[in-house]
């Protein structure tokens, strides 16, 4: 048996100083636990994974006692904080951590809000349960440097109430469990915690903050930046900001279009995710707000649903068509699941299908066929006097099923944010091609055009 420690206690400092997680040389430790040795360590910028072992141990007492580490900012008084503990002093002034695991023999102890660039001074513990306590030597680490690389941020879409914004935030080692991260915007160059909107958000699993920048004034220039906040020491935060970027959001005037409807309703003059009234942009399940092109345009990736039209889980006003007979009685999209809204801001959103059909009224407007830059589809002439000469295109992208696109150029398909009332499991859009223009019902999954409004 002790021919067994003394092999494990060598291995175990041979580990020690491979890993850098050195025994003090301030001070007169106590002599090396001959029930608990440490093993490994492994020690980011805030946090520090620590293994050890526990040698000859009544498994009981493991089971049932309690086990930890002790740690505190290294310091020549660190052992007298940690002899006080094993004194029998529940209140030392190091930290103590006891959320640890146990596998066999084996205890692993995971640290979390340290410091950069900082030592620690540390060692294992265990209480008995007749409440002698035992420790390990004291060993000590350094966490490393916090140097993320910050770049610049990447603007995907600006409209006139709304930007999105990507950046992307390298970090050494991975380690973001000890800090904020996020995008600041402000009308101001040099843009800073001080003077900026703050977008705290989380990181992807690619490392990118992707922020909704919403509330902004049209035709208007702003400045962002990406930022990571950290705690320095106990008392001092730090932020640290990528290169400045600035971007000036769309003229209202240059993308709304005034038919002088009966109702005041604007259109705007081109798709959601398009930049000019000729390209399609992006295509989208009815109450979705991203496209899924490679997933497939079906009801097993619709989110609304648990992988069937009978399963509906929002905006169902059937039973016979809700998840476990559920209904809500919604008919309308809310502004979140409105993709119009989402991407545009402001007063944008999805037409009522009361909307599409006033458009579609001969009454109001006439419908022409014709092709703009090699694209086929409908030009949309105000019949209103005093605005026969405001007209909208609305391009015949076709729709999505699955993960094919069918009738390009040859009709279009452009959703209401109107439930169909008899079935939940279609909304409404307005479908043509070159012999008829209409509103109709269709399933939720498949992927349409959204041509937002103005109110």
């Amino acid at each position: 048996m002790n021919k067994r420690i003394s092999i494990l206690t060598t291995i175990t400092i041979c580990l020690i100083a491979v890993l850098s997680c050195t025994k003090d040389s301030g001070g007169d430790w106590p002599s090396e636990s001959k029930s608990i040795v440490v093993e490994q360590s492994s020690v980011t910028s805030f946090t520090a994974n620590i293994a050890g072992r526990f040698i000859g141990v009544d498994k009981t007492d493991l089971a049932l006692g309690k086990r930890g580490l002790l740690y505190c900012l290294k310091t020549a008084n660190a052992e007298k904080l940690f002899n006080s503990w094993l004194d029998g002093n529940d209140n030392p002034e190091c930290m103590v951590l006891d959320k640890v695991t146990v596998e066999s023999e084996t205890m692993y102890c995971t640290l979390t809000g340290l410091f950069p660039d900082t030592e620690y001074s540390f060692c294992l513990y265990l209480q008995k349960r007749d409440g002698t306590r035992e420790t390990s030597v004291v060993s000590s680490f350094k966490t490393q440097p916090f140097n993320p690389d910050i770049k610049e941020v990447t603007l995907n879409e600006i409209q006139c109430f709304v930007a999105f914004v990507e950046g992307i935030i390298a970090f050494n080692g991975k380690d973001v469990s000890g800090c904020e991260t996020g995008v600041i915007v402000s009308e101001q160059n040099n843009c800073n915690i001080g003077n900026s909107t703050i977008y705290r958000c989380d990181l992807a699993d690619d490392f990118i903050a992707r922020a909704r920048i919403a509330d902004l004034e049209p035709d208007k220039e702003y400045y962002c930046r990406s930022y990571v906040k950290y705690q320095l020491s106990t008392d001092q935060y730090t932020y640290l900001y990528g290169p400045e970027k600035s971007f000036t959001t769309k003229d209202f005037m240059e993308v709304a279009v005034d038919l002088g409807l009966p109702s005041g309703l604007i259109w705007a003059s081109y798709n959601v995710g398009a930049d000019k009234p000729e390209d399609y942009g992006d295509f989208y399940a009815w109450g979705e707000t991203e496209p899924y092109y490679e997933e497939g345009y079906a009801w097993s990736n619709y989110k609304y649903c648990y992988g069937r039209s009978d399963m509906l889980t929002k905006y169902c006003n059937n039973a016979n068509y809700g998840y476990n007979g559920f209904t809500d009685k919604k008919t309308i999209l809310d502004p979140d699941d409105d993709v119009a809204y989402v991407r545009w801001g402001g007063g944008w959103r999805m037409p009522t299908v009361e909307e599409m059909n006033e458009l579609n009224n001969a009454a109001n407007c006439t419908w022409t066929w014709t092709t703009i830059n090699g694209v086929n589809g409908y030009r949309i002439t105000s019949k209103k006097s005093g605005y026969t000469d405001r007209s909208i295109f609305l391009p015949a992208a076709g729709d999505y099923a699955g993960n094919d696109i069918y009738m390009v150029g040859e009709s279009g398909l452009y959703w209401t944010s109107s439930l169909r009332n008899e079935d939940p499991r279609g909304g409404i859009d307005l479908q043509f091609n070159l012999d008829v223009h209409d509103t109709y019902g269709n399933g939720r999954c498949l992927g349409r055009t959204v041509r937002p409004v103005f109110r």
